[in-house]
């Protein structure tokens, strides 16, 4: 393809970040997701480019991910995970056997368990246990303990580098692993982390990649500044009780930034991802005292920006933010372009979903005047890590055919966000940037809800009590003063907010939850303070699983695909899919919630879509609706046809059809009675659900994520409902 006018700029930044995991009073991770993720994402998005020259890409790192990977390369770091990967199967405890089979299975299905015999058996052999964990225990061997250790850390292994004879072996061997086995394994996965530094490091310094940093505990830096910030989006928004405005903290979280960059580059920061895309006009003059020359938001935020909306060029181009004599560069992210990597093609064919993307940009590209292309920049900005193991392949099999399409396409180019300040003089200025996240243009994620404010309100007195202890104690050790101020800004840290409130929820809220009070109490305890009771009791409310609340009593509604009335589903149990959001915010889904219910004749589903079912954006989208109860059902709803089929019996994940005799009603919503007399129950009624989005043949989403709606489905006789 070829075209008289210049090309469309386009640039990817990759955000690479994992929460601070590591415990104080221990010393240790007590979550593996650094070393997993870091054997899976970090490395090969960087090392994919070796076979693309001409592509350019940007990587935003966080320092506080660095600062772990280095724990686990020069300080013997070790995480609960791989503790009890390396602990020898015959030593393991009650305990130990239990943490595993509720930890080792935390990795999607579909691409990192069910393709992978040994490890699908082993995840079988729990849910034919109706994932009682305690009865699961009796069932495993010692030589099922030492297989389950090594698939749930070889499944993490990119397919990049499976084929390295470290390892390849073991992918070669399925089962029947050793104690050395496992060692074998863990060595390998630091040499991973080794190169991760390095490669990005040379990708640098050949100019075909661009290394930007977060703010180094990857706070919201708009609320360290002023949390009263957040009323400019929503001015009616409840704050904490104790305003909180640090701008030094926000200056001090910048500052530890540029210095770990300068350590390990070379060179100064240039540019920043701040957390979350948050931004705000007071941010603007401390980025510019340390020399950062770009940051980026979301398009949602230029949206609230007094800026010129004339032509069609609108936020796809670079901007500048103009202050006296500073300048910072600034751009923003096209939402709907960077969800659709993140969120909607993992489902999708690698070659579909590749000329679907250059389809979109090809159309962005023809809708500009020869003059406003020759500004425009297209900025595609999305986690580096979380997508891919949705993805077939872990998501090389789409980024190759992206690439390659590139580079054939000489209507595109990729070049870094730098390069896109090179000549700033005719970029328009922002005269006030508006305060807001990629997340809605707001902070309502971080901030707003009682636990968000009550962990920022014990946030408030634990840095009160060590600026009024480190003034009163000149001749205080120094060590123990830098030691309790660290606690402080890993405490500001985004990643904890993110779980409380009710935006997102996940299996490990409540580590969560103790690894930011830990953070605080250590502050007390380092300074010879009594920790106050509030830090000793969970922030975290007791809320239930993953947005799950079960039924209250027997429902039976009009099977027609419409809501009839409030009360034909009052008594349902229901799985909201926004609630149990996973460490991404989805700004794409397809299934807003599914209710579940029942009566003596049949079981009821309910699927709630974000448009309805009838329209024809639905049309594409095909549902599959799994029943484990005594035995296997699947339900796939095609339309206004439903399909019906049963586990086979042999073990293997394989169904046959059988006629289904229940309803169907397609409408607003999609309804569904399934007759009782077609499913087996065991005496207890135990029943799983999970509801999968299809398209095309490919799973794009599952709800849960990872595991099941756990519930009981009793006849009205043996039904037993708790009602408060």
């Amino acid at each position: 393809m070829s075209s008289d006018k210049a090309r469309l700029r386009v640039v990817f930044l990759w955000h690479q970040h994992q929460p601070y995991y590591k415990d104080f009073e221990t010393g240790r991770l007590v979550l593996p997701w650094v070393r997993l993720h870091g054997v899976k994402d970090y490395l090969d998005m960087v090392k994919i480019l070796d076979e693309f020259p001409e592509v350019k890409q940007t990587f935003n790192l966080v320092p506080s991910l660095i600062e772990q990977i280095d724990y686990y390369l020069h300080h013997d770091g070790v995480d609960d995970h791989m503790a009890l990967t390396l602990k020898p199967a015959q030593n393991l405890t009650e305990s130990n056997k239990q943490e595993m089979l509720t930890s080792f299975f935390s990795a999607n299905s579909a691409t990192m368990i069910n393709p992978f015999p040994r490890y699908y058996q082993l995840h079988e052999k729990l849910l034919m246990a109706h994932s009682d964990v305690s009865r699961a225990v009796r069932e495993f061997t010692e030589q099922d303990w030492i297989d389950l250790a090594v698939w749930s850390n070889l499944v993490w292994i990119d397919p990049m580098f499976r084929h390295d004879p470290e390892i390849s072996y073991l992918f070669e061997k399925r089962h029947g692993f050793t104690e050395q086995d496992k060692i074998n394994l863990i060595g390998f996965q630091k040499k991973i982390l080794a190169q991760i530094v390095p490669a990005h490091k040379a990708a640098q310094e050949r100019g075909q990649a661009e290394i930007s940093f977060s703010p180094y505990f990857h706070p919201i830096l708009p609320l360290l500044i002023d949390t009263d910030l957040a009323r400019e989006a929503l001015p009616h928004i409840q704050l904490p009780n104790e305003r909180f405005s640090h701008p030094e903290d926000a200056r001090k979280q910048i500052e530890m930034s540029c210095q770990m960059y300068r350590e390990l580059f070379g060179r100064e920061l240039r540019g920043m991802w701040p957390s979350e895309g948050s931004v705000a006009e007071p941010l603007i003059p401390i980025l510019a005292d340390f020399g950062i020359k770009w940051i980026a938001t979301d398009e949602e935020v230029w949206a609230e920006c007094d800026v010129d909306r004339s032509g069609s060029l609108a936020f796809h181009r670079p901007y500048v933010l103009r202050r006296n004599k500073h300048e910072v560069g600034i751009i923003f992210r096209d939402h709907t372009l960077s969800d659709k990597i993140g969120f909607v093609y993992s489902g999708w064919d690698a070659d579909e979903a590749a000329d679907d993307f250059i389809r979109n940009l090809h159309g962005i590209r023809d809708s500009l005047k020869p003059d406003e292309l020759e500004h425009a920049v297209v900025s595609i900005i999305l986690d580096g890590e979380n997508a891919w193991e949705y993805y077939s392949n872990d998501g090389a099999d789409f980024l190759r055919e992206l690439y390659s399409r590139i580079v054939r396409d000489d209507t595109i180019e990729t070049i870094t966000v730098s390069e896109a300040f090179a000549e700033t003089d005719s970029m328009e200025n922002i005269p006030r940037l508006f305060a807001g996240s990629w997340i809605n243009h707001n902070f309502r994620v971080w901030i707003g809800h009682e636990e968000d404010n009550k962990a920022w309100d014990l946030l408030s007195a634990a840095r009160s009590v060590l600026v009024d202890y480190e003034r009163n104690n000149p001749d205080a050790d120094p060590e123990v003063i830098r030691q309790a101020w660290k606690e402080i800004y890993i405490a500001e840290g985004s990643d904890w907010c993110w779980w409380y409130g009710d935006e997102h929820s996940s299996a490990q809220d409540d580590v969560f939850d103790r690894l930011f009070r830990s953070h605080l109490t250590a502050v007390y305890r380092m300074i010879g303070k009594t920790p106050p009771d509030d830090l000793l009791k969970p922030i975290r409310g007791m809320r239930g699983i993953s947005g799950i609340e079960q039924p209250l009593g027997l429902v039976s509604p009009v099977i027609d695909g419409l809501i009839t009335s409030y009360y034909e589903w009052y008594n349902a149990g229901i799985f909201d899919c926004l609630k149990a959001g996973s460490a991404m915010h989805r700004a794409v889904n397809i299934l807003r919630e599914f209710q579940f219910g029942f009566d003596d004749d049949n079981i009821y589903l309910r699927l709630d879509l974000f448009t309805n079912a009838e329209d024809e954006s639905a049309a594409e989208f095909d549902f599959r609706c799994i029943l484990q109860t005594l035995k296997g059902y699947a339900f796939e709803v095609c339309g206004s046809d439903v399909r019906m089929f049963i586990r086979k019996d042999d073990g293997e994940n394989e169904y046959r059809p059988v006629k289904f005799t229940g309803q169907i009603g397609v409408k607003k919503i999609v309804e569904l009675a399934i007759p009782r007399a077609d499913i087996e129950f065991d005496d207890e009624f135990h029943a799983r659900l999970a509801i999968e989005v299809i398209r095309k043949g490919e799973q794009i989403e599952r709800w849960p994520s990872y595991d099941w709606v756990r519930t009981t489905m009793p006849t009205e006789d043996k039904s037993t409902f708790w009602n408060v």
